[in-house]
């Protein structure tokens, strides 16, 4: 990690090891759920955000991670990338789900992740 450091831009393969190690999202089956939980966080906080501005995306699925058996780290990155995902944004899919649904079908997702 030391060339990371001393380079101010780093290589695809020092990038790549850095992402692997702190922000994959660890086994989802298909990429549709790894993108449904991404956009299913970020749709829920920003719904709670409207009645409590200062949710924080960590809250939230740290809270619905209970009883999951995801492990801290695992809680960090989904937030993280959901958290990034959802910069900006203010459309978010519905996948036909009404958003008092939303926090059941997240952990339903999760409790499908493995990690690596």
């Amino acid at each position: 990690m030391k060339d990371f450091e001393r380079n101010s831009e780093p290589s695809y393969k020092q990038m790549a090891q850095v992402y692997n190690e702190w922000f994959t999202l660890g086994y989802l089956p298909g990429m549709q759920l790894r993108l449904a939980l991404i956009n299913l966080v970020g749709w829920l906080v920003y719904e709670l955000r409207k009645k409590k501005p200062d949710v924080t995306f960590y809250q939230i699925v740290r809270k619905l991670a209970e009883g999951t058996g995801l492990e801290e780290m695992d809680i960090k990155k989904i937030a993280i990338i959901a958290e990034d995902f959802s910069y900006n944004c203010t459309d978010y899919l519905d996948f036909g789900l009404k958003i008092k649904d939303v926090p059941a079908k997240i952990k339903e997702i999760m409790g499908k992740m493995l990690p690596f």
